[in-house]
């Protein structure tokens, strides 16, 4: 209750109601009997459907009738200034009404009625001050166009509009926002120029007659529906265009974005997002034996790997509503014959637009060859035999991080392996089992790597693992576990075991000064050939200037190189 009562406590609206509402007693209290002249009975009704139906035309304005001020004019000289409070109030809520500005949701007409309340007030206002101007200065009745006729109506518009941009003005204020200047210039303007059409209907009513005045009132009301008309065509050819342009955006966002899935993946969720409100999102890849698993995401809007696990039926909705099933939009995604991936959103019906489905179909092409250059990319990065990333991606990755760590100031290291003795397997047992040592050597290194490290098939049988935020101390601890668990694996072919061993060279930076990225690949692969020389199945950091540290922590230096190879001595 104290949250409804803070939310409708608006200052200005209390007071001009308050004040406008006292105004109208004392109106009706003082006003004379005589008020109600014959046209009252007859024409009233006419009037007050005319100028209603003009004031549904209302840009600009929060409470003024805008064309409809044409028939409020003409009630303010035919009428008291009780029947035009009341004409003038009733016209408006009736515009509003009309125009459907009090749909949507319960919270969305309940903040319009707020508004509203305090857009009454100011509407009564000022139908009551330009009514009291123009019966006081009228003398009480309009019987003829006398010569201050003009003078009286001018003075009853600029109360009408003085109080009117007051009370905006105030409203606009106590709300706490800026106040719409232009916009309510302009909303003046179609209310004076609509005041002044009114005048000379009135004036017209008193020569000629009712009839012919109404008539022309009536051309009026016919403009301000055509206006309407065109202003809501106006509207949905807006919104048509802005749909449009939000799915060529889409489109290029989601083809020049980022080549990883998993961020299509979340670039495709809010494109869909855009054009369809849904509950739950999945995006599945097609693979040999099927769809993989995707990525999906729930209400919360966080895109990760896996399948949903979307409820049996959508949640309620506030209010009274029928219950509903799971719409699920299911689109499979093709390019020719080949089927790259699938999409499945599920929507609660009851919050779905006609042409949802339409728009989200309009999609599919931009996301189709986004995913189909991401796979292909994809392919043609990976090494077909081992499955890892190839050279390409290693550089492109290393170049990536080479940038962080200058930008940041953190480390970046880089492991160079080496099968050992890999061409004797290929000469002793054929290339078909070099092939699946490689293989498990791939398989190996993915279960050695850490989450953020990216191991790649450098060429041959070498490999290489960049490692982000990583000195060559901690690198260099990676590169012997790798070691141990080549060493420790069992490879067997046809029932024997074959040995596997492998020597690794580190490189880290900004330990080495080094200008490019490349540079510290070379330094790694420098490394790996001192561990290959110092005899092999042994991993070393390059230190520079041609000193490297072994895992235990000596240093070798190349001031004292290894010992030459002494033939044994026979005879002392």
């Amino acid at each position: 209750m104290q949250s409804v009562l803070h939310s409708l406590k608006q200052r200005s609206a209390w007071i001009v109601l308050g004040v406008s509402l006292a105004g109208l007693a004392a109106t009706a209290f003082l006003e004379s009997p005589a008020v109600a002249s014959p046209p009252l009975d007859r024409w009233i009704v006419v009037l007050w459907l005319l100028t209603a139906t003009a004031a549904v035309f209302r840009p600009h304005v929060e409470s003024g009738l805008v064309l409809g001020a044409a028939g409020l004019a003409c009630a303010a000289f035919f009428y008291g200034p009780f029947v035009t409070a009341v004409f003038g109030v009733t016209t408006f809520l009736a515009a509003i009404l009309v125009d459907g500005q009090l749909a949507g949701t319960t919270r969305e007409r309940f903040q319009r009625w707020r508004r509203l309340l305090g857009a009454s007030a100011s509407q009564l206002a000022a139908a009551l001050a330009a009514g009291w101007v123009a019966w006081t200065l009228g003398n009480g009745s309009l019987e003829a166009v006398e010569p201050g006729f003009y003078g009286a109506a001018a003075a009853a518009g600029s109360a009408y509009l003085a109080v009117l941009a007051v009370l905006e003005i105030a409203q606009a204020v106590d709300s706490g926002g800026h106040v719409p200047w232009r916009d309510l210039t302009e909303g003046l303007v179609y209310e004076a120029s609509a005041w002044a059409v009114g005048t000379v209907t009135a004036a017209a009513a008193v020569t000629l007659g009712p009839r012919p005045a109404w008539l022309l009132l009536a051309a009026v009301t016919v403009c301000a529906v055509e206006l309407v008309r065109r202003e809501r065509l106006f509207r949905v050819a807006s919104g048509q265009a802005r749909r449009l342009r939000e799915l060529q955006l889409a489109g290029h966002r989601i083809i020049f974005g980022e080549s990883d899935l998993l961020s299509i993946a979340r670039q495709i969720f809010a494109e869909c997002r855009r054009v369809v409100p849904f509950s739950w999102f999945h995006f599945q890849l097609a693979g040999d034996g099927g769809w993989q698993d995707g990525w999906w995401s729930g209400p919360e809007g966080m895109v990760r790997e896996g399948r949903p696990d979307p409820p049996a039926e959508p949640p309620p909705l506030p209010g009274i509503h029928r219950r509903a099933s799971w719409k699920i939009l299911t689109r499979t995604l093709a390019s020719g014959e080949r089927t790259v991936g699938r999409l499945r959103l599920w929507c609660d019906p009851r919050r779905l637009d006609d042409d949802a489905e339409e728009w989200l179909d309009a999609l599919l092409p931009e996301m189709t060859s986004s995913i189909l250059g991401a796979v292909l990319d994809r392919e043609a990065r990976h090494d077909p035999l081992t499955g890892l990333p190839d050279r390409r991606a290693l550089e492109e990755r290393l170049h990536r991080a080479f940038r962080r760590s200058q930008q940041e100031g953190v480390a970046a290291a880089v492991i160079m392996c080496d099968l050992d003795r890999f061409k004797r397997i290929n000469d002793k047992y054929g290339h078909a089992t070099g092939d699946m040592a490689l293989t498990a050597m791939a398989r190996l290194l993915e279960e050695q790597q850490r989450d953020d490290d990216l191991c790649c098939r450098y060429g041959g049988e070498e490999f290489s693992v960049v490692l982000e935020k990583t000195d060559g101390v901690t690198a260099l601890a990676v590169a012997e576990r790798l070691r141990h668990a080549v060493e420790n694996h069992v490879f067997t072919v046809d029932g024997k075991k074959i040995p596997l061993r492998v020597s690794a060279g580190v490189a880290a930076f900004p330990e080495l000064h080094v200008k490019e990225s490349l540079e510290l690949l070379e330094l790694a692969d420098v490394a790996l050939y001192e561990a290959k020389r110092q005899g092999r199945n042994r991993c070393l950091l390059n230190l520079g200037r041609g000193r490297f540290r072994e895992v235990d922590g000596e240093v070798l230096d190349p001031e004292d190189p290894p010992p030459e190879i002494q033939a044994p001595t026979l005879f002392a």
